[in-house]
C-alpha cells in the first residue's frame, strides 16, 4: 500500500520477515510506514539507513521524519559516525540536514 515502484522481483518482503533494524510506525491495528538502518560494523565504518516509505496518505505529517529519528539515535548509540542513504528521495533528506555527496542515474530501458 505504500505504492512504491516495483523495483524489486515478487516475495522481496518476505525478507523482512525476520528480526533486523527496523522501525515501524503503527496507528491501532495499521501499518502507517516502516524505515530500516544498518550499524557501522566496525563503528568507524559507515552505516547505512533506509529503505524509509509511508501510506500516501499519512506523507506530510512528520512520520517519516519520526522514524528517521528514531533510526539515527540507535545508530548514535551503536556507535555509528557516518550513515548514507540510498534510493533517496531527495527533498526528504536535505529538510532534515543531510547533504548530497554523490548522484547516480537508474536507467530503464524496455525491449
Amino acid at each position: 500500500r505504500v505504492e512504491l515502484p516495483q523495483w524489486f522481483g515478487e516475495g522481496w518482503e518476505k525478507g523482512w520477515q525476520k528480526p533486523r533494524n527496523t522501525v515501524v510506525a503503527i496507528r491501532g491495528d495499521e501499518i502507517l510506514g516502516f524505515s530500516s538502518y544498518s550499524p557501522a560494523r566496525p563503528p568507524e565504518a559507515i552505516g547505512g539507513f533506509g529503505s524509509i516509505g509511508t501510506l500516501p496518505s499519512e506523507r506530510g505529517k512528520g512520520i517519516g521524519t519520526c522514524m528517521m529519528d528514531v533510526c539515527m539515535a540507535r545508530l548514535k548509540d551503536a556507535g555509528t559516525k557516518r550513515t548514507i542513504a540510498k534510493w533517496a528521495n531527495t527533498p526528504f533528506y536535505l529538510k532534515s540536514g543531510w547533504t548530497v555527496t554523490r548522484e547516480f542515474a537508474v536507467f530503464e530501458k524496455h525491449v
